[in-house]
């Protein structure tokens, strides 16, 4: 799952399915805020093949350079 809830119950961690970046949503209130707030920060969320694929600003990068 790339999208999870903190322990401690406050925020959401997004991790990357391409690398193993991750980042920390403290402040997010709920899993619709912290869709919001990644794709704000550059992430890429699509459908593929039934599945949920995460993709961070660093990977977007990488693919449209090479």
């Amino acid at each position: 799952m790339a999208i999870e809830r903190n322990e401690g119950g406050f925020g959401y961690i997004a991790s990357c399915d391409h690398c193993s970046y991750s980042e920390d949503y403290p402040e997010a209130e709920g899993f619709i805020d912290t869709v919001e707030a990644i794709k704000e920060d550059g992430w890429l969320i699509n459908k593929i093949d039934g599945q949920w694929d995460h993709k961070c600003p660093s990977c977007l990068a990488k693919k449209t350079t090479t």
